[in-house]
């Protein structure tokens, strides 16, 4: 009973698996950690890049260069469309070459997809750590083309950096196959060696950026960018200040938001490149509705009616409706001023190496080598300037309130900016109508999606159990065919048995009767034996052949059992660690089964021999009983015997050899789940040991507070001691002031004494008197 619902609870396990992770794309808040790619609403104008790194334990250098120059390269792709209204940057994140990415995955890992939330990518890439050494770029670009979500629309660029330091032509995947697919998608593959420039040619990086339609670059080993001062930075520091002073937390997940958005400044300051990451900040594409109030109603992504006061900063969360109305207000507008303020720095100071990244102030790098914002800028800006030239930029350049094109040059002034200020907000109020009816169409949309999507999701159910009810009717069907076949067999088993039975007995009675012919008779019986060991042999060999047909239908059936599974995996690979209890679930319940119609073969076989061998006793005593007169057939008798024997010993051969591959099949399924467990438990390892330091960080931060608050409360009492070993010094100074006024005093009211000396031989001076 219990096999006859297993289908059934597999099938419910995966369907809701496959409802969680369909939840769970469309609701990325909903899950247990605030940390996750958000996906803005769909932009016609895009720029993808993928960063596909090398993680093995010789790129460090590397690494730390990528993770100091992310802000410039992001700079660079914004400068590239300057003048020309700048296009949603998504960036996606990729390593191969690490130990805990596993060998199915070709030792690559998806770090995070394609993603416009660039908060997201960057506390990815300051996080991520390097350790390993199979370094297959044919699978990296591969997985890259599959699994990173790339746009679908031609007219959006998209790039794909690899970078490594190993042979370009490692792993099962050619590079080849994998660089024309990506080709294929409009995607331009170009490969950065962090080594010499001419050892990257001999290891084939030149020949994949060729077929790839991109460029080949050799990374720059120098020294990290430092920071060079301009005359901009107090005002720069100050704007940056008030920019993040406009931002208000909401949600569940704001607060942790907020404190990823304050740790990234940090790490920007940290690399040496602080203002880089304000002009990011300032730009028109970054933008956080998902934890940030102001930007969520900018961008129509909530209602401010609709906001769970209880999920707000205190200091609004007593505040009336139209309270928090215009302070969201007021906030949005001195936004948007600091940042018209940030782009006029920024154009004003263009030349700066700070600014476009060049690396003239970290030294001149090796002949042909550059450094990361360098080459992402070069590709890009190659690409959109072929791109203007053609003519096949979507949205044209952008204009002022006159309809001319802003001089870089002109910085406004006081007047430029009342003015624009009127005609912003016209502007505002036409686009808050416009963004309210494109709410109400997408929420329509939405509605008839989701429709659809629950239409499909119980049409996708209905033919699954279908498909899983014709299943077990062909399963059943085929134990019916296999247990009538085994009847018919042992019944044409037992009439050939009573048939030779009958023979055997009539034999006698006519050797009885007619012992004068019993010479013919034999001669007879001699060729009946002959043709009945034939037969014998023939059964057998008709036996084994079925034998081997049913062995050959079973691994058919366990191979299409397991290409079936394969199959699955590979549709459900971000569901398989989901799915893998209910795998374990069914390859036990087969074996099982198997076990159980392997214990019936050999049951029914045993039986088989033990009535072969019962039969083969009762004939060598018939045999014995006229051996004096029959020893030419107990000749022939032993013949046969021997071979039967030996067809016996010739079938336990390959049953031994069949039970042989079999535990050999079970201890690999053994092995392959005692390698499930211990990924798994290194995985609970590497969780509790990152728990664990999470833990020593907390002690070590409040050891480091009481330690500061006991340093505080010591230097407040070493104060208070000096302060107590000064007012002890003046009284004692008062003492002994006031003795030596009393001493002085003293000595002037007492008569003066006449003056002794001392003799030289010791003695004591006797008083004279004067002359």
């Amino acid at each position: 009973m219990k096999n006859h619902y297993l289908p059934y609870i597999a099938l419910l396990l995966f369907v809701s698996l496959f409802i969680q992770s369909d939840l769970k794309a469309q609701f990325p808040g909903s899950a247990n950690t605030y940390a996750g790619p958000v996906t803005l609403p769909e932009d016609p104008y895009k720029v993808q890049v993928a960063l596909v790194l090398d993680a093995s334990g010789s790129m460090k250098s590397m690494l730390a260069q990528a993770q100091s120059e992310l802000w410039y390269m992001v700079n660079e792709i914004l400068m590239a469309y300057e003048g020309y209204a700048p296009p949603q940057v998504e960036l996606a994140l990729m390593e191969y070459g690490r130990r805990r990415a596993g060998k199915r995955n070709d030792y690559v890992r998806v770090i995070t997809p394609f993603t416009a939330d660039l908060d997201w990518v960057a506390d990815q890439l300051y996080s991520m750590r390097t350790g390993g050494r199979k370094e297959y770029a044919g699978a990296a670009i591969q997985h890259a083309t599959r699994r990173m979500g790339w746009s679908a629309n031609p007219r959006d660029l998209k790039f794909l950096f690899i970078v490594g330091n190993e042979s370009f032509a490692q792993g099962r995947i050619k590079y080849r196959t994998a660089i024309s697919q990506a080709v294929a998608q409009g995607i331009t593959v170009s490969t950065i060696f962090a080594g010499d420039y001419q050892k990257g040619i001999r290891l084939k990086w030149q020949k994949a950026a060729r077929l790839g339609l991109g460029q080949y670059f050799s990374l720059g080993n120098g020294p990290l960018p430092r920071y060079q001062p301009s005359p901009y930075d107090s005002r720069l520091a100050e704007l940056d200040r008030l920019y993040n002073q406009t931002y208000i937390p909401y949600g569940a997940y704001g607060v942790d938001c907020w404190d990823r958005y304050n740790r990234l400044d940090n790490y920007a300051y940290g690399y040496g490149n602080p203002y880089i990451r304000t002009y990011v900040k300032c730009a028109p594409t970054y933008v956080n509705p998902r934890w940030d109030l102001v930007d969520a109603i900018d961008c129509g992504y909530v209602r401010l009616s609709d906001v769970d006061r209880s999920q707000l900063p205190r200091n609004l969360r007593n505040l009336t409706p139209k309270e928090l109305e215009d302070r969201v207000k007021e906030l949005s507008e001195q936004r948007k001023s600091i940042k018209r303020e940030v782009h006029a720095i920024r154009t004003r100071n263009t030349g700066n190496s700070q600014i476009t990244g060049n690396n003239s102030s970290i030294g001149r790098p090796p002949i042909r080598q550059k450094h990361f914002n360098e080459i992402i800028g070069k590709v890009v800006s190659g690409k959109v300037n072929q791109a203007i030239d053609n003519g096949t930029i979507p949205k044209p350049p952008v204009e002022d309130k006159q309809g001319q094109i802003p001089d870089p040059k002109h910085v406004p002034t006081l007047g430029d900016r009342e003015k624009e200020e009127k005609a912003r907000q016209i502007r505002m109020a036409e686009e808050q109508e416009e963004k309210a009816r494109q709410v109400r169409i997408a929420q329509e949309q939405e509605e008839k999606a989701r429709q659809i999507r629950i239409a499909e999701e119980q049409e996708e159910k209905a033919r699954q159990v279908r498909i899983a009810q014709e299943q077990e009717e062909k399963t059943r069907q085929i134990r019916m065919a296999e247990e009538q076949e085994e009847k018919a067999r042992q019944v044409r088993i037992a009439q050939e048995q009573e048939e030779r039975a009958r023979q055997i007995r009539m034999a006698e009675e006519r050797e009885e009767k007619a012992r004068q012919e019993r010479i013919a008779q034999e001669q007879e019986e001699k060729a009946r034996q002959i043709r009945i060991a034939e037969e014998q042999e023939e059964k057998v060999r008709q036996e084994r052949i079925a034998q081997e047909r049913e062995e050959r239908a079973r691994q058919e059936r366990i191979a299409q059992e397991r290409e079936e599974r394969a199959r699955q995996e590979r549709i459900a690979q971000e569901r398989e660690e989901r799915a893998r209890q209910t795998r374990i679930a069914q390859e036990r319940e087969e074996r099982a089964r198997q076990a159980r119609v392997a214990q019936e073969r050999e049951e029914r076989a045993r039986q088989a021999r033990i009535a072969q061998e019962r039969e083969e006793r009762a004939r060598q005593a018939r045999i014995a009983q006229e051996r004096e007169e029959r020893a030419r057939q107990a000749r022939i008798a032993q013949e046969r015997e021997e071979r039967a024997r030996q067809a016996r010993i010739a079938q336990e051969r390959e049953e031994r050899a069949r039970q042989a591959r079999a535990a050999q099949e079970r201890e690999e399924r053994a092995r392959q789940a005692r390698a499930a467990q211990e990924r798994e438990e290194r995985a609970r390892q590497a969780r509790a040991a990152q728990e664990r330091e999470e833990r020593a960080r907390q002690a070590r931060a409040a050891q480091e507070r009481e330690e500061r608050a006991r340093q505080a409360r010591a230097a407040q009492e070493r104060e208070e001691r000096a302060r107590q070993a000064r007012a002890t010094q003046e009284r004692e100074e008062r003492a002994r002031q006031a003795r030596a006024a009393q001493e002085k005093a003293r000595q002037s009211k007492a008569p003066a004494k006449p003056t002794q000396q001392r003799a030289p031989s010791g003695k004591r001076n006797v008083p004279t008197k004067r002359n």
